[in-house]
């Protein structure tokens, strides 16, 4: 199974491999209709969206059930744990965005420029506490399980969707799920997705931080200050701000010098649950940007910023680069 989805086999080609193999002496595939039924067997049952939106998902509890399951037959077995052993789990799970795809004459001329993928990927498991298990490369492809694949753009009506992922979640942190015979607690969900996806996500399109309710001026005085920052923000009490707040639109009006009360507010949150997100690798990614452009600009000679389109320092720019 794993020969023939990393490598992207069809019938006809993994067919071929496995009769030459066998005509050699070494009958190890099986028949392509095992490996269909297997194929089959560990996939969650694929679910369309509500109709207000357009794509697929499957069921977060079903498909970390069928997962975690795979985890114990592959890279864990139960019984070095004891049977009965009392399991954690760590799990990160989000999702983003992606354009320029390939328009396709669809049904009802459906849009496929832009899609939004959400993932889940297992971290490790814990018995009491000891570490039997850990995935040693959590950022890779093959580690994410897919969640939901959905049409459009990130924006407020098309992220509202992962709401249905809500119920799942409370229900694995608080009542845990059974994997086989095996009852597993997931006892932290990280969450991963860029500063856009965060803010519309938690409805605080308006906040300067999406961890703590300080506004710009106050972050930079901690930083004059060289002070600590408390970690402050929380869903629930970012639900209780826009029950407080919102008018019947559903949206958070703002006012002059209103931070404090509002908190960076427009929308109402989509999770029910802690959220805390942190951008470290695009954090990552626009320091080497920032760099990259000033050796850039210091290699061409000019040491204005801009890169207009026009401009007399643009065509020493694009030499440099």
């Amino acid at each position: 199974l794993t020969i023939y989805s990393d490598c992207n086999l069809g019938k006809d080609t993994y067919t071929k491999q496995r009769r030459i193999l066998k005509a050699a002496g070494y009958p190890i595939f099986p028949s392509w209709q095992k490996v269909r039924n297997l194929q089959a067997s560990i996939t969650p049952e694929i679910k369309n969206l509500p109709p207000r939106y357009q794509g697929i998902y499957f069921p977060f509890l079903k498909a970390l059930e069928i997962t975690t399951v795979r985890l114990f037959e592959t890279g864990l077995e139960v019984q070095q744990i004891g049977g009965g052993a009392d399991l954690k789990m760590k799990l990160k799970y989000g999702f983003d965005g992606s354009g320029s795809h390939a328009i396709y004459n669809q049904k009802n001329n459906a849009d496929t420029n832009n899609m939004i993928l959400t993932v889940f990927c297992a971290l490790n498991i814990q018995s009491g506490d000891s570490l039997v298990w850990e995935d040693d490369s959590p950022n890779i492809a093959n580690t994410q399980r897919p969640l939901i694949l959905q049409l459009g753009k990130e924006g407020r009506d098309t992220l509202e969707v992962q709401s249905l992922l809500n119920t799942d979640i409370q229900s694995m942190t608080n009542e845990g799920f059974s994997a086989g015979e095996q009852k597993v607690m997931v006892n932290d969900v990280h969450t991963m997705f860029d500063q856009k996806a965060a803010d519309i996500y938690l409805g605080c399109t308006g906040a300067y931080c999406d961890l703590c309710t300080k506004s710009k001026q106050q972050c930079v005085q901690h930083i004059k200050n060289r002070e600590m920052f408390l970690i402050d923000r929380d869903v629930q009490t970012m639900h209780n701000i826009f029950d407080d707040l919102a008018n019947e639109e559903g949206e958070i009006t703002k006012q002059p010098r209103d931070y404090n009360t509002r908190q960076g507010q427009i929308h109402k949150p989509i999770p029910n649950h802690s959220v805390k997100s942190t951008q470290v690798l695009h954090g990552l990614l626009r320091t080497f940007d920032h760099f990259m452009k000033a050796i850039v600009h210091v290699k061409a000679g000019t040491l204005d910023w801009s890169e207009i389109p026009g401009s007399y320092n643009k065509l020493f720019v694009d030499n440099s680069k």
